[in-house]
C-alpha cells in the first residue's frame, strides 16, 4: 500500500519547470482497504500556480481535500479514473479551483505517481457553459467541452513536450495494437526506456509484439485480462536482445486510439526489489532457523492465540508437536498467581507501552510449575497487533539463589560467633600460617588504613602493630607493583572477591612475593577488605629454578607423583600443542612423547567436559594461573578424574602453561563412598527412632495398667493391709509415674 511522502524527481523533471503549460504531479493515497481515498500533490510546475497567491511549499506534499475540499476531490477522483483506468487520452473541464477552462491529459509514471498536463482554455466559456448535452466530466459548479478544431490545436503544440516526457520516464512505456481475439498484436510505439533496457532498435520493436519479449505462460493470460477490465498489474520476466532476463511489473490498460483498442504498459524494472525481496527472505528464514534452535524459548501469539513457538518453548511447556500449541491461549500456559499481571502487561504492549523483564511461573502441559524469567516485545504480524514473548527456565538459578542466601545466612551466623567469642577469632586469627588482615575501603575503591593485622603479618613485614595500623596495604607493596593496585581493587569491588598475586617489601626492603585472596566484608556496620596473603617465595624460586636449570627440571619434571605437562598458548586464549609431558602422564594416559608432540590438552579432556575449557583459559590469562577439576581420557577410552594445578609464563619467547594434574580417582571414590555411608546412616537413624517410638508407646500402655492395678489394689485391701505392704504399693505406683513421665519427656 502506498503512503503520500517526499519524492525527488531529479532531473527527469526540469523540464517542467520553464513550460507554459501547467504540470502537476500526484500520488494516491490509499486507506487500510486498498482503496484510494486521496490524492497528494507531489510537484507543481510555475504555470500551475500562475496567478494563485499561495506559494509552490503551500501545495507540495498538501492533500486535495486539504486544497481544494471534498466537492472538488470527487472532481480528481473521475479525472485520475479516466487518465489511468480508462486510458482516455484528452478530455475538458472547468476546473473550480483554479477558476479556469482547461483541455487535460496525462499519464501514469513511475512509483505509482501520475502526470496531469493542463492546457487553459479561453474565449469560449461562454459557447462551452451553453453547451450541456456534451459534458463529459460534470461538476456541482461548471464543466466545459472544446470543439474538435480546439483539440487538435492544442495536441499539435503539446506533442513534443509529451514525447519528451515520454522518453525520460525511468519506465519502459509501450503501446501496442490488441488482435480481434483479445490478445496483444504488434508495437505501434515504445520509449526510449524500452529500447535502452532491451536492446532492440525502434524498428525491430515495431516489427514485434509482447510475446516476443515474454515467453511466460501467465504473461500471456494476464495481457489478456485488461480486455475484459480494462486494465492490469502483474510481474513477469523479459528477455532482452543477448537473452538477458529481467523481472519487472507491468500496469497494463487497454485505451481507444484513432478508433482502435490499444494496450498501454508501463514496465518497471524490478531487479532490485526482486533482490531486496530475496535478501529479506534469506534474513527471514535465518532468523526463523536462529529462533528454532535458541536456547531460550520463544512464542509468538496475536489475539490471544499462540502462533508460532520454538522447539524450547514445545519442550519446556511439555508439548510434543506445536499442533497442541498453536491457536491456544498463552494465558493457558501462565501459572493462577500470575494472570492477571501477564493480561495488563499484554494490554500495555498493544498500547506500544514498554514493559520490563519478569520473573513469573508457567505451566507445563501436566500442570507442573516453572520459574521463569520472561521478556516480551510487541510487533505487528500480518497486519495485526502480535507479541513475541522470550522466556527461559530459571529453577535451577532459583535453586542456586536460594544456595546462596543459605549460604549467606550461615556465613552471618558464623561473623556473628565470632563477634561473641572474640578470643576464639583472635586464636584463629593469630595463628594461621598466612598473613590476615582488615582495611578501610576509600572513597575511590582503594584499599584504606589498617583495622587489624594478625601476628603473621607483624613478623613478616618487620613494623610493629602499631605502625602498621597508620598505614595501609599500598604502602607495603612494592613501588614497581603498586600501578596494579587500582585495577585489583576494582576487581575486588566489583565481584566482592578476587585472587591476585603482587609483591610486599618488609621495613629493611626485603621483597616477598604474595598471593593475595580478598573477600569485601562487613564489619561494625560497613565494609572493608578482608586479605589472606600468601608467602609464594618457594613458589617462584621453584618457577625460576626450572627455568634457570633444565637439568633440575627434568628430574623434578619426571619423578614427580602427578602428571607435569608444558604447552604452549595459542592466540585465542586455548591451549595449544603439548611441548612436554613426564612420565607419568604417558604411563597414566598411555600416550607416547611422540604421540603427546602432536596434541593439546583439549585432546585428553572427556567430550562431555571440554565446554568448561574456555572458561579455564580465561581465569589463566586473567590471573596467569587456575586451579580447577576435569577429567582425562586414556588412550583406551578409561576415564580419570584430576585436579589441575596451572600456570603461564614465558618459555623460549613463547607463552606456555605449565599444568600438574593429579590423579583424584581415589578421592572421589572416597567422597561417593562417604556419601553412601552417610545416606545408610541416615536410613538407621530413621529406623532407630522408629523402634524407640514403637518401644515407648508399648511401655506407657504398660505402666498404665500397671498403675491402675496398684490403684485398684489399694482400694479394694485398704482395711487389710499392714503398712509395709502398702508402702511398697505406694513405690509401684510413684515409679511408674516416674516411668511414665520419662517415656513423655523422650517421645518430646
Amino acid at each position: 500500500m502506498m503512503r503520500a511522502g517526499n519524492y525527488s524527481f531529479g532531473k527527469n523533471f526540469e523540464i517542467f519547470d520553464n513550460l507554459l503549460e501547467a504540470i502537476s504531479v500526484y500520488e494516491p493515497v490509499y486507506d487500510n482497504k486498498g482503496k484510494i481515498h486521496d490524492f497528494i500533490v507531489k510537484y507543481v510546475n510555475s504555470a500551475e500556480i500562475a496567478g494563485l497567491s499561495d506559494s509552490y511549499k503551500h501545495y507540495v506534499g498538501n492533500y486535495i481535500s486539504n486544497l481544494y475540499g471534498n466537492d472538488d476531490l470527487e472532481l480528481y477522483f473521475k479525472i485520475y479514473e479516466d487518465i489511468i483506468i480508462t486510458g482516455k487520452k484528452t478530455f475538458k473541464a472547468y476546473l473550480p479551483p483554479f477558476n479556469r477552462y482547461y483541455q487535460i491529459s496525462g499519464f501514469p509514471i513511475h512509483d505509482n505517481l501520475f502526470v496531469m498536463l493542463k492546457v487553459e482554455i479561453t474565449g469560449e466559456e461562454k459557447e462551452l457553459e451553453n453547451n450541456n448535452d456534451n459534458l463529459e466530466i460534470k461538476t456541482a459548479k461548471k464543466t466545459a467541452i472544446i470543439g474538435e478544431k480546439g483539440i487538435n490545436e492544442i495536441l499539435n503544440e503539446n506533442d513534443e513536450k509529451f514525447r519528451l516526457i515520454f522518453n525520460r520516464a525511468d519506465d519502459m512505456i509501450s503501446l501496442n495494437l490488441m488482435n480481434e481475439d483479445g490478445t496483444p498484436g504488434k508495437f505501434i510505439e515504445i520509449n526510449d526506456t524500452g529500447i535502452k533496457r532491451l536492446g532492440y532498435s525502434k524498428e525491430e520493436f515495431l516489427d514485434m509484439t509482447p510475446y516476443d519479449i515474454d515467453k511466460e505462460y501467465e504473461t500471456r493470460r494476464a495481457l489478456a485480462k485488461p480486455t475484459k477490465e480494462h486494465h492490469a498489474t502483474f510481474e513477469t520476466v523479459h528477455t532482452t536482445k543477448d537473452s538477458q532476463r529481467i523481472p519487472v511489473e507491468i500496469t497494463a490498460h487497454i485505451i481507444n486510439y484513432n478508433g482502435k483498442n490499444v494496450g498501454l504498459s508501463i514496465s518497471r524494472d524490478i531487479r532490485e526489489r526482486k533482490k531486496a525481496e530475496n535478501s529479506l527472505k534469506e534474513s527471514e528464514n535465518r532468523y526463523r532457523k536462529l529462533l528454532e534452535n535458541c536456547f531460550d524459548a520463544v512464542v509468538f501469539h496475536s489475539e490471544g492465540k499462540v502462533i508460532w513457538a520454538n522447539n524450547t518453548a514445545m519442550e519446556l511447556l511439555g508439548v510434543k508437536n506445536s499442533e497442541k500449541l498453536v491457536n491456544r491461549s498463552l494465558i493457558d500456559f501462565v501459572h493462577p498467581d500470575y494472570r492477571e499481571i501477564v493480561i495488563e502487561r499484554i494490554n500495555n504492549m498493544v498500547e506500544n507501552k514498554a514493559v520490563p523483564p519478569i520473573e513469573e511461573k508457567f505451566l507445563s502441559i501436566d500442570g507442573k510449575a516453572i520459574d521463569v524469567e520472561v521478556l516480551a516485545a510487541g510487533f505487528t504480524y500480518n497486519g495485526k497487533n502480535a507479541v513475541q514473548v522470550v522466556f527461559r527456565d530459571i529453577s535451577k538459578r532459583k535453586e542456586t539463589e536460594k544456595a546462596l542466601k543459605d549460604f549467606a545466612i550461615l556465613q552471618a551466623k558464623i561473623m556473628r560467633a565470632l563477634k561473641e567469642s572474640e578470643e576464639k577469632f583472635r586464636l584463629i586469627f593469630n595463628n594461621a600460617n598466612d598473613m590476615i588482615s582488615l582495611s578501610e575501603i576509600d572513597a575511590n575503591g582503594m584499599p584504606g588504613k589498617y583495622i587489624e593485622i594478625n601476628e603473621v603479618g607483624v613478623e613478616r613485614l618487620g613494623y610493629t602493630k602499631e605502625e602498621l595500623l597508620n598505614m595501609s596495604p599500598v604502602d607495603i607493596v612494592a613501588p614497581d607493583k603498586r600501578a596494579e593496585m587500582p585495577f585489583n581493587a576494582v576487581a575486588l569491588t566489583k565481584n566482592g572477591y578476587s585472587n591476585f598475586e603482587i609483591v610486599h617489601v618488609t621495613k629493611e626492603g626485603r621483597r616477598i612475593p604474595v598471593e593475595v585472596n580478598g573477600h569485601v566484608i562487613k564489619y561494625k556496620e560497613r565494609r572493608v577488605y578482608l586479605t589472606v596473603c600468601r608467602d609464594i617465595t618457594r613458589h617462584k624460586l621453584l618457577v625460576n629454578a626450572l627455568k634457570e636449570s633444565e637439568e633440575k627440571f627434568r628430574e623434578i619434571f619426571h619423578n614427580a607423583n602427578d602428571m607435569i605437562t608444558l604447552h604452549e598458548m595459542n592466540e585465542n586464549g586455548m591451549p595449544g600443542k603439548f611441548i612436554e609431558v613426564n612420565e607419568v602422564g604417558c604411563n597414566r594416559l598411555g600416550y607416547t612423547n611422540e604421540e603427546f608432540q602432536n596434541m593439546s590438552p583439549v585432546d585428553i579432556v572427556a567430550p562431555d567436559k571440554r565446554v568448561e575449557m574456555a572458561s579455564h583459559a580465561i581465569e589463566i590469562w586473567t590471573n596467569g594461573y587456575a586451579k580447577f577439576e576435569i577429567v582425562h581420557v586414556t588412550k583406551d577410552g578409561r576415564r580419570i578424574p584430576v585436579e589441575i594445578n596451572t600456570h603461564i609464563f614465558k618459555f623460549r619467547g613463547k607463552t606456555v602453561a605449565l599444568g600438574i594434574s593429579r590423579d583424584i580417582t581415589e578421592r572421589k571414590d572416597a567422597e561417593e563412598k562417604l556419601k553412601k555411608l552417610l545416606d545408610k546412616l541416615s536410613h538407621l537413624n530413621e529406623e532407630s527412632e522408629q523402634f524407640i517410638y514403637t518401644t515407648a508407646n508399648y511401655l506407657q500402655e504398660h505402666l498404665e495398667i500397671i498403675t491402675d492395678i496398684t490403684k485398684q489394689l489399694k482400694h479394694d485391701h485398704e482395711d487389710k493391709l499392714d503398712v509395709n505392704i502398702e508402702k511398697s504399693i505406694n513405690n509401684i505406683a510413684d515409679e511408674s509415674e516416674h516411668l511414665k513421665q520419662m517415656i513423655l519427656n523422650l517421645l518430646e
